[in-house]
């Protein structure tokens, strides 16, 4: 049994190792940028067709400057219960027992410049898609929209006069964003 956990351990860690480096050579701001994830996951069947609410696995989104990417046990919460021998969840239980968190690539990535408060657009009524795209139709997520300053400028105008947003207060002040 401690050969196959050392296996395991061993085959996490290139894998992670492969990650890393695929994750630094591609342009990662791109529309349709799609990273391969450490463990195979369906938004469309989660989020979908189950209608897991995002907060369940992203905790933190209205809470935080940054969405928390989920932890292996919220995962569990559900695939205790069934699923619980898939082999492509074998990462995830490991992750639980040795408490060593699942390494999920970002889809979202900013600038390092960049300021941007998560909770404060949702706090703001800002629904999930209006950023990250329709992901409860996404077997892989990928980046739906280019997160650009006149992306962003778009909401953040005085008076822009789009219903969806004028509940987000706004400052034109720059170093409200760059920071």
């Amino acid at each position: 049994m401690k050969k196959i956990y050392k296996r395991t351990f061993v085959l996490y860690l290139l894998i992670m190792i492969v990650l890393v480096v695929v994750g630094c050579l591609k342009n990662t701001t791109e529309v349709g940028y799609k990273p391969h994830q450490p463990v195979s996951f369906s938004h469309k069947t989660h989020a979908g067709t189950m209608k897991i609410n995002c907060k369940y696995c992203h905790s933190t989104a209205d809470t935080a400057a940054h969405a928390s990417l989920p932890s292996s046990r919220s995962c569990i919460e559900c695939h205790r219960l069934f699923e619980k021998d898939n082999p492509k969840l074998e990462l995830v239980y490991n992750s639980t027992e040795t408490g060593a968190a699942l390494a999920w690539i970002s889809v979202c990535n900013l600038p390092d410049f960049v300021y941007f408060n998560h909770s404060a657009h949702i706090k703001n009524g800002m629904d999930c898609a209006a950023c990250h795209g329709k992901v409860e139709t996404m077997k892989q997520t990928f980046l739906a929209i280019e997160f650009s300053m006149a992306w962003c400028l778009e909401c953040h105008q005085p008076d822009n006069g789009n219903t969806e947003t004028s509940k987000v207060a706004s400052s034109s002040n720059c170093s409200t964003c760059h920071r």
